[in-house]
């Protein structure tokens, strides 16, 4: 089916390394490139206009904690979106929920 106008298409990415800080891998370090392109159609098909955003991510992340702190900034630059800069932090906690004990035969 063709794509009817103002329709788009978008991809995001990121290529990444973790980096223990500790020895024991308790404290992980994560560093990375992220990005995203983005189309916009018109009904024929053809390209009304496009954006792009590349930025950093960094994570710090505690395994014996479940614990996981995100920073990320990404700036954009195109024709079918604004222009400018996006700032993310944000953080998870897992909570621990022990497994049941199974009886031995």
């Amino acid at each position: 089916m063709p794509p009817t106008a103002r329709e788009t298409s978008r991809t995001e990415w990121g290529l990444g390394q973790v980096l223990p800080l500790k020895k024991d891998c308790s404290r992980l370090l994560q560093l990375g490139l992220i990005g995203y392109d983005q189309w916009q159609v018109s009904g024929n098909g053809g390209t009304i206009g496009s954006v792009h955003g590349i930025g950093f991510q960094n994570n710090f992340i505690v395994p014996p904690k479940n614990l996981n702190l995100v920073f990320n900034t990404k700036a954009s630059t195109g024709l079918a979106d604004s222009q400018g800069r996006t700032i993310v932090f944000g953080f998870s906690w897992t909570l621990r929920i022990p497994k049941p004990v199974l009886p031995r035969p």
